[in-house]
């Protein structure tokens, strides 16, 4: 018993460890992403969904927002 309770919170721990990680990056990322930056993935983005072999119709709505996928 007193395994499987050290197992949990070394579970816990690393749970916390990785949630704070996570946490640490998003902020990294945030501070660094500005309008022109989100515009270029977009685009990036949409280029190769129109290279897919799956995707027949891309229908954009401009203004940054997220495109329609339409199969026919």
């Amino acid at each position: 018993m007193t395994f499987i309770l050290d197992q949990e919170k070394l579970e816990a721990e690393r749970k916390i460890i990785e949630a704070e990680g996570t946490r640490d990056a998003q902020v990294i990322l945030s501070e660094g992403l500005t309008p022109e930056i989100l515009e270029l993935k977009r685009i990036e983005a949409m280029l190769k969904l129109s290279q897919s072999d799956g995707a027949k119709v891309i229908v954009t709505g401009g203004g940054g927002k997220t495109p329609v996928l339409l199969n026919e």
